[in-house]
């Protein structure tokens, strides 16, 4: 699990979860905007933005939150990959000290310590 959470603050840290952008209809007036004419008057919506106090999107507002799901699946990936390694590396061991008809019972609590574990490391590498 270990080398799973690593993984996932590798992929956090390579592959960005969330950005913003500038809010539907804001129009821009040129304010802030180096070199931009009146005839060049665009549609700023969707223009990556840095925070509430960015001037990019005229006068509009950066507070539109773009989530990129693609983070978010491989940290998923990686958690479900590390918990049936550890899950598969625990039963081998519990199937030698524990009457086979009682491995499920006794996989139960360490399927859950592995899972929180998971999610854990999900929760600590996302943005929010």
């Amino acid at each position: 699990m270990i080398i799973v959470a690593i993984a996932c603050i590798l992929v956090h840290l390579v592959v960005s979860d969330q950005w913003l952008t500038c809010s539907a209809g804001s129009r821009t007036s040129c304010a802030g905007i180096p070199d931009c004419s009146p005839q060049n008057q665009t549609l700023l919506e969707g223009l990556p933005c840095s925070g509430v106090s960015d001037t990019t999107c005229g006068d509009g507002v950066c507070d539109v939150v773009n989530i990129n799901y693609l983070n978010v699946l491989l940290r998923l990936a990686l958690s479900l990959a590390g918990v049936a390694w550890s899950l598969r590396s625990s039963l081998t061991f519990l199937s030698e000290v524990v009457k086979p008809e009682r491995l499920v019972l006794a996989a139960y609590p360490v399927c859950l310590y592995f899972a929180s574990i998971a999610w854990f490391v999900m929760l600590r590498t996302s943005s929010s």
